[in-house]
């Protein structure tokens, strides 16, 4: 961000369109893309996050960036007033005074910039009142679902807990469930396969839940290919107790399920703790269930638009994020995960529900109002009825590609805007607007 800094100064209109560029990038390298601490996370409870139903997390980066601009541009005009209001004790003038600017002459930021400044800051606001407004999505029906946390102790790596534990936890749980229901969430990475779970006597476990509640269960199933690599997946048993479909996990988690460059960081570092690689999926992330098109996102994929995108393009009615933070021992990860979701709801306009072995679980609404969460660590159930959604936002039927491309306008105005300022001959001006309105004895 600092190569950035030159560009702030001559022309803030092309530094918000940086910024959108540079948290684009971010969502593809390295590695796929690294979106934890990202602008748009922070905005997720604030007024800003609806225009995620327009542009996506891009457009929120955007707007943030744009009220930094205007907040900068309040603290130099502050600062101009307080310096030539200031008394003028100590300081020379007449003949003896260099020549340069007067002291009573106001310095005045670019004229130039202040039509494309406000005409980007009224962008950005009709961005943000356009999603607030915009409709979620047509409601087709409501669907009784029950998220299943197990409980147990956090802080522990998979290769080190008890997968039959986890798995007779979240049964346990799931025997507190009141019908009728329609469909039951259970976790990521709730039932271990050493193979394929069809025709196993955990499928028959899990499909006699199923019929006995008449409603489909979705688990995350974790199955071994092989001595070294394995698939991460959301199982989903229909009301008459057989497998009807699953969803195998798409975009894997770097340094989690897969080693970048594994046989060369293998000479540098104990790889121990991540001894299998996962397989990457390749379906759209939608699932049909007895209750209607559901579309599914796995843990770390919340944090990317593009797989709930997918799976509601696809005809995803409400959007099921089964996780497993059960390693992480504060409520940083947790808590981002909930971040994530709520964008997810604004940008799919989908009703949205959670469900993690030892929580965060939780149920959000399709304008992105977390209706219930439970706490970390203890078993708990939330049962609540959805409502059932068609229809695409402008950022399911668009994606990012309006925002990016708005983004590189941006930038191009701004380049051509300061060098237009500096004219041909001058250099490049290293000091930012606040240095040079408060330095009022600069040329």
């Amino acid at each position: 961000m600092l190569t950035l800094l030159p560009l702030q100064a001559k022309s803030p209109v092309g530094w918000v369109g940086a910024v959108v560029l540079s948290d684009w990038a971010r969502t593809y390298v390295p590695f796929g893309g690294v979106p934890l601490g990202g602008i748009p996370l922070g905005q997720a409870g604030g007024p800003l996050a609806p225009a995620a139903r327009l542009g996506g997390e891009l457009a929120v980066t955007g707007v943030v960036a744009a009220a930094g601009v205007v907040l900068e541009m309040v603290a130099v005009a502050a600062a101009r007033r307080w310096t030539q209001r200031a008394p003028a004790a100590g300081r020379r003038s007449g003949p003896d005074r260099p020549t340069g600017r007067p002291l009573s002459e106001p310095r005045r930021a670019g004229p130039r910039l202040v039509a494309p400044l406000a005409g980007t800051v009224m962008l950005c606001l009709a961005v943000v009142l356009g999603g607030t407004f915009s409709p979620p999505g047509r409601a087709v029906g409501p669907l009784r679902v029950a998220a299943v946390q197990g409980g147990g102790r956090r802080g522990l790596r998979a290769i080190y807990s008890s997968s039959q534990a986890v798995l007779d936890a979240a049964v346990a749980e799931t025997a507190t469930v009141q019908p009728p229901v329609d469909l039951v969430v259970w976790p990521e990475d709730v039932v271990a396969m050493d193979g394929p779970v069809a025709g196993t006597a955990t499928d028959a476990r899990i499909g006699r839940i199923a019929a006995s509640l008449h409603a489909t269960v979705l688990a995350g199933v974790t199955e071994d290919v092989g001595p070294d690599r394995f698939r991460n997946a959301e199982v989903a048993w229909g009301p008459d107790g057989r497998i009807i479909g699953r969803y195998d996990k798409v975009h894997r988690v770097p340094f989690g399920e897969y080693v970048p460059g594994r046989s060369i960081i293998a000479h540098l570092v104990n790889l121990d703790v991540i001894p299998r690689e996962a397989i990457a999926g390749t379906g759209s992330g939608r699932l049909d269930t007895a209750g209607g098109p559901v579309g599914v996102a796995i843990s770390f994929e919340v944090f990317f638009s593009a797989r709930s995108r997918s799976a509601i393009k696809a005809g995803g009615q409400v959007l099921l994020i089964p996780t497993n933070t059960a390693s992480y021992t504060t409520t940083q990860i947790p808590s981002s995960e909930l971040a994530a979701a709520r964008l997810r709801a604004w940008e799919t306009g989908r009703d949205v529900v959670m469900a993690a072995p030892t929580g965060f679980t939780a149920i959000f609404d399709a304008q992105g109002h977390q209706r219930f969460r439970t706490r970390l660590g203890p078993p708990a159930l939330l049962e609540a009825t959805v409502t059932r959604r068609t229809g695409e936002t402008p950022y399911v039927r668009y994606g990012d590609r309006p925002t990016v491309a708005g983004a590189a306008l941006l930038v191009g105005l701004g380049w051509a805007l300061a060098r237009r300022s500096r004219g041909p001959s001058d250099g490049p001006d290293p000091t930012s607007a606040l240095d040079r309105a408060v330095n009022t004895d600069q040329p």
